[in-house]
Order: C-alpha cells, then structure tokens, then sequence
C-alpha cells in the first residue's frame, strides 16, 4: 500500500482486487519454503539448521516460480484503450506484492522458524496443536496410501494417462471453441439506466422537439404505471439537445431490489412507444459500467460517391434487420435541411453573371443587402432591405425574383439558372480522411454477437460491395477495441511465453524439461473453460486476461516437483526421483491451490454489480488452478518419464 502512490495506484476496486488475487499466490512460496524447512525438522534437524537449509535448498525454484508469476502479469500492463486503463492497477499491485513475498519467503520467514520455541504446547496452544498432528498424520496417511497407488498406476500406464489428458483438452478445447459458449467483449451486468434515443430530422423546430419529448416522456409515465415499475426504477430524465436529438433515460434501483432485466423493460418500452411521426430513428439502450453507452457491433461504410455510399448503407440496414436478435439498427447519416441548388446557365454566362453574383443577389433578397449602418450612443445598428416576409416564405418568389447583370441589365433568376432541390449535410463524418457512414446494430442475447457478426463479415459486406462496387468497410466501436485488446493480448502473452520458457531453460539447465512444466498452461485453460461452463458465465475478453495471468501461476507447482525430481537423480533412478517428487511435493501443491482459490473464491461467489466485471478474471484463475494441480500431480510424473523413454530410445538408437 505504502509504493501505491508513487506508482499513481488509488485504492479502488480493481486494486483490492488484486489484493485478492495476491492474497493466495503470496503466501505460495512461503508454504513451500516453510513445508520444506518442516521436513528436515521431522528428519531431526535443529530449528537454526532446517531453517537454513530448507530455505537454500528451495530458493532456486522459489524464486524462479515468483518471476514466472510477474512475467506472466506484465501483459496486461500493455492492454490498450479503455481496458487498459481500467485494469492497470491489477498487474501493478500484485507484481509488487509478489516481488515482496519472495523477498519475505527466503529470508524473514526463514529467521522466524529458525527461532521457534521447542517448548511444549500448554493449555489452548495444546488442544491447537494436537488438532494440527491429527490433520497433519491423515494428510500423511492419504498421501502414503491413495495417492502413491494413484501415482504408482499412471507411472506405469504413462502413455495411457497422457492419451486420456490429451483427450480432455481436445473435447473440452473443442467445446469452448465451437460457438456453444459465447464470446463477448465485457461481462454482462445490471444496467445503471437505460435509455433511449431519439433522432428528429435536421431543421426540427424547438417546439417540435419538446413535442416529442412529452410524447415519449407521457408513454413511459403509462409504461410504469401499468406494469408497476417504480419498485424497479427511480425515475425518468429527459433531455433535448441541439433540437434534433432527445434523451429519455430511465434511471434504474440497485440489482439486489428486483429482478427485472433491462432487455425485459426496453421490450416493454419499444412496444409503448410505437412509431412517433416526425421521428427519423429510436433506439434504446442499457448503461453497463466502464466503456458507457456502446452498441454490439458497429460498421462504417466507405465510397469516393456520396450517393452510392448511402445506398449501401439502407441496403445494409435492410439487411441486417433479417438476422434473429438484431436490434437497436441505426446509422448516423442525416440528411440535413431541404435547399435549392443553383446551376449557371449558358445564357447567365453569356450576360457576363457568375455564381458569386447570384448567389450574393439571392442571398440579398432573402436575407437583406446592408443599406445603413448608424452609431447610436454605443450601438450599432444596420439597416437591411429584403423582400417582404410573406414573400420570403413562398416558393414561387424565386420565379419573379429578378437578377440585375453587370451591364445593369434586369433577367428573371430562372432563366439564367437552373434550380434544383437537394439537401445540407448536418454532418460529415470522416475516419482516416475518409467520409464514412457508421451502421450500428444490438445483439440479444450477447452470447449470439460473434455469429451475427461473423455472418455480416463473411456473407453480408462481400455480397454488397457486389451490389456496389468500390465499397470499403471497417469495423469500429466495441469491436474495434476487443480486436485491438486481443491482438494485444495473444502478442503479450506470445512474448510471456517465450520468456517463461527462458527462465524454465535457464532453471533446468535443459531445453527439453521446461516443455513438460509448461504442460500445466493448455490444462489450466481446460479449467477456465470448464469454470466458465459450470457457473453459466460467457467468455469475455476478461476471462482471456485471466488466462493470461493464469499461465505463470500454474507452472510453479510443476517447476517445483521437477527440480525437486532432478536433484534426486544423482542418487536414484528416474522413476524412483519423480515419484518421490510426486509424493514430497504433494502436500504444498495442495496447500498453494486451496490458497489462491481460497482467495478467489469471495470474488467468484461475490452478486454486486461492482463485481460482475471481476468473476470471469476469478474464475479463469481459480478454477484453472485447481484442474492444473489434478493434472500437474499425475501427468507431469508421467511427461517426465516419457521425456526419460525418448532419451533411452534415442540413446539405444546411436548405440545401435
């Protein structure tokens, strides 16, 4: 807490989270020094000696599992946009708190237990101690009878155990990869407000609006009153901005007072509303946190031709209204305020008339020519001279507006000028230099977005630039950003695990090994994927941020028990070594696993909305943490046998 500040950390919700995190990962390597330094006390040795040489014999392991574990946190120090900023702070705090550990697991922890009392337990301390004897022998006991015939079994049937692991990582791989499970960019919680918006064509009087807005406004006064919506919602806000757009928010209570979804209530609200005349586009849509108001899938549309560039985007929205589950369809191109364009003729050319004098006639007489400016006290006043007002609102003025030529000559505006009407573009929108129209669309249920979208992309935008040739797309909004936070992501975590496999390299002095230790990333993601499916919860780009973490803690128990299995070698055969590891090792793999799920686990079982963006990030490290340890303690024996095979195979070949 004390380095927080100079790393511009606040205490927040996603830095006690990561407290939370740490909590169980901290205490780690501290288990596994203290485990070892108690058994050299069982062998006899004295508190000062066990201390020191339990800490030393382990310290290589330790401190390689503890870089594994901030290595594989660096990545989402690197996360781009909005998402990275939101979760800055995890992989801050808990890299600091696992640099601390170490430093407190191999010397501090160390000096306590050399200090420990060899006095016997009194009173209470006694009743607490033979409590921990007898949890201490069954521990013992379990590991000397179930397990050693469960790692006795899947030594000597290795391939068998390998085959089985294979297949459960293809099936459950398979299944979270096959659509069954929905990929989303953020986790889905109650909404704060739910709002919705209304478009109104370009030029919409004040009163017009406010109109509208009363209309929406009494709609949804009826809409609570008939299905008794004050137990649900606080109350609604209307706001009509720059005239042509009208907010109506519905500002919802706290998720823990009802258990109306806001898709129930914008079902409810569209069919109260209905069609309004005068309104160009509605859409609603529910707040969800950090990102604000986003829509599902967003596309902007690009062509060097106006015309053809906004045909393409009514034929898409045409057509995207025919997938099942697509709502909220809208594009952001307005029309703008009806006008008259002007064109010179030959014969206004011909009289020595530009477009500039036109223009400057016409606008006189609509707007006023400027016949007298006079100073009056400190004011200024000009007089202007224009046709009369019921004049300026007839069309017809523009057949008997006359045009004065440079030659002093007067001509009827029409017969120097050909009069068309068009449009005003309110707005033009431009991305990279490019003029773009922006077609955005909902999805429900969210899980169904990646199908919807891959259909826009593979079936939908080819068969309309074949309806209209030279149309260019892009995709923006929220899935611009969960593809630039994926490739990030998958970039990241490619360099992590290059890195990780350095370290194991330069651990196990081997090239070969560090494979068999990083045999627990894959199987942790089987965990996930299998946590994700039991709990009901869809994968989101937090859940791969997880996974990514995830991938530097699960190898440390592997690390572990192979170090442990290379320094037996010097003195027993390769199975002997790793079942020793196997058996050794199992008590502080267990105790390290039911640490970091136990500090999971409040934030996995947590219903506040403030949580809801934490669970998926808890659930992919808890629960692949725990199916990694139950693979880790039966395959990662059997890999290293199997390594042992390939070499005598190997061996005998050049023999041969």
């Amino acid at each position: 807490i004390l380095l927080l500040p100079a790393i511009g950390v606040s205490i927040n919700m996603i830095s006690m989270f990561a407290f939370l995190v740490v909590l169980g990962m901290g205490v780690d390597d501290a288990i596994v020094v203290g485990e070892n330094v108690y058994e050299f006390r069982q062998k006899g040795m004295g508190h000062m000696a066990a201390a020191i040489k339990g800490a030393r014999e382990i310290s290589k392991p330790v401190t390689f599992s503890i870089i594994t574990t901030i290595v594989a946190f660096v990545p989402l120090l690197f996360m781009p946009g909005t998402t990275g900023k939101f979760w800055a702070p995890l992989p801050a705090v808990v890299i600091i708190v696992l640099a601390i550990s170490l430093l407190e697991a191999l010397y501090i922890l160390p000096a306590h237990l050399a200090h420990s009392s060899s006095e016997p337990h009194t009173g209470f301390g006694r009743r607490i101690h033979a409590m921990q004897q007898s949890f201490s022998n069954g521990f013992s006991r379990f590991v000397d009878t179930h397990y050693r015939r469960l790692l006795d079994m899947c030594l000597r049937h290795r391939y068998i155990t390998l085959s089985s692991a294979i297949a459960i990582f293809i099936v459950v791989g398979g299944y979270g990869t096959s659509g069954h499970m929905g990929m989303i960019m953020m986790p889905q919680v109650a909404a704060d407000e739910i709002e919705a918006g209304i478009r109104l064509p370009v030029g919409t009087t004040p009163d017009q609006a406010a109109r509208v807005a009363g209309l929406v406004t009494d709609s949804t006064r009826r809409m609570f009153e008939e299905h008794n919506l004050y137990e649900v919602a606080e109350g609604v806000k209307t706001n009509v901005r720059r005239g042509s757009f009208i907010d109506v928010e519905i500002v919802m209570r706290p998720p823990d007072e009802h258990d109306t979804s806001a898709e129930e209530i914008i079902a409810l609200w569209r069919d109260q509303i209905g069609d309004i005349e005068g309104v160009s586009q509605i859409t609603f849509e529910a707040e969800r946190g950090p990102g604000g108001w986003r829509q599902d899938i967003s596309v902007d549309l690009s062509h060097s031709n106006i015309e053809t560039l906004e045909a393409a985007s009514q034929a898409l929205l045409l057509r995207v209204q025919e997938f099942e589950g697509v709502t909220n369809v809208n594009d952001n191109y307005d029309k703008g305020k009806a006008q008259f364009d002007f064109t010179l003729l030959p014969e206004g050319k011909n009289l020595g008339l530009t477009p500039a004098d036109v223009g400057q006639q016409v606008r006189d007489a609509f707007y006023g020519a400027l016949a007298l400016r006079q100073i009056r006290g400190t004011d200024e006043i000009e007089v202007r001279v224009k046709l009369p007002k019921e004049d300026r609102k007839d069309i017809q003025s523009f057949a008997d507006l006359v045009i004065v030529t440079p030659a002093g000559a007067e001509v009827p505006l029409l017969e120097v000028v050909n009069v068309k009407r068009g449009a005003a573009f309110s707005s033009i929108n431009r991305r990279d230099g490019r003029r773009v129209i922006n077609v955005s669309l909902d999805v429900e249920p969210k899980r169904q977005v990646s199908r919807v979208l891959e259909a826009i992309q593979t079936e939908t935008l080819p068969d309309l630039r074949a309806d209209f040739p030279g149309l260019t797309w892009t995709f923006e909004g929220s899935q611009a950003e969960m593809r630039e936070s994926t490739a990030a992501l998958w970039g990241s975590f490619g360099l992590a695990i290059a890195v990780v496999y350095a370290l194991l390299a330069i651990a196990f002095s081997s090239y070969l090994q560090p494979l068999i230790v990083m045999t627990a990333i894959p199987f942790g993601v089987v965990g996930a994927i299998i946590g994700h499916i039991i709990l009901g919860f869809d994968l989101s780009l937090i859940s791969f941020m997880g996974v990514i973490a995830l991938s530097g803690v699960v190898v440390n128990d592997a690390l572990i028990m192979i170090d442990f299995a290379n320094r037996k070698r010097d003195s027993h055969s390769a199975f002997d070594a790793i079942h020793m590891a196997g058996l050794r090792r199992f008590r502080p793999i267990i105790l390290t696993t039911l640490t970091t799920f136990g500090g999971l686990t409040p934030i996995i079982m947590e219903t506040s909305r403030q949580s809801a963006y934490l669970v998926p990030m808890a659930i992919s490290l808890g629960f692949g943490i725990v199916f990694a340890t139950a693979i880790i303690l039966v395959l990662v024996p059997c890999l290293y046998m199997i390594l042992e095979d390939l070499k005598s195979h190997a061996g005998n070949t050049r023999t041969a």
